[in-house]
C-alpha cells in the first residue's frame, strides 16, 4: 500500500520477502545438512579425544615406569638375607680417674746443655749482616 502522506509504498519489502515454497524447501535441505555435518564432526571429535586419551594415558604410564626404574636404580632393596642387624650399645665405659697419690711420671734426663759457638761481631743480628 501506498502512503497518503509521500506516495511511496514503504511495506514493499515486507511482501516481497514472504518466502516460496522453494525457499521453504532450500531451507530444511540446508538444516538436514548442517546437522548431519554437527553429527559426523561429533563423531570424530569422540574418536580424537579417545584417541588423545589413549596416548595421554600412555605417555604417563611410560614416565611412571621410567621414575620407577630410576628410583631402583638409585635405591636398590637391600637383600634381607645379607642385611646383619646393627647393635648400638648405650653402655659407656667411664675413663679411670688418674690417681692422686700417684708420684708424677718420671722427668726426661737432664743432660748438660750444649756449648753454643760465640756470635760473631760481624753478625749482630739482622742489621749486622750487611757487609762494612
Amino acid at each position: 500500500m501506498f502512503c497518503p502522506e509521500c506516495g511511496v509504498d514503504h511495506h514493499a519489502e515486507e511482501r516481497a520477502a514472504k518466502p516460496t515454497e522453494a525457499d521453504v524447501e532450500i531451507a530444511r535441505i540446508q538444516a538436514k545438512r548442517d546437522v548431519e555435518i554437527a553429527r559426523l564432526s561429533a563423531g570424530v571429535e569422540k574418536s580424537w579425544n579417545e584417541t588423545m586419551h589413549d596416548a595421554n594415558l600412555a605417555a604417563a604410564e611410560g614416565v611412571i615406569e621410567g621414575m620407577v626404574t630410576g628410583a631402583e636404580l638409585v635405591n636398590p632393596e637391600p637383600d634381607p638375607a645379607a642385611a646383619e642387624p646393627v647393635i648400638i650399645s648405650t653402655d659407656i665405659a667411664p675413663e679411670p680417674e688418674p690417681e692422686l697419690d700417684a708420684p708424677p711420671p718420671p722427668a726426661a734426663a737432664e743432660s748438660e746443655p750444649e756449648e753454643k759457638e760465640p756470635a760473631s761481631k760481624a753478625s749482630t743480628g739482622w742489621w749486622g749482616n750487611y757487609p762494612k
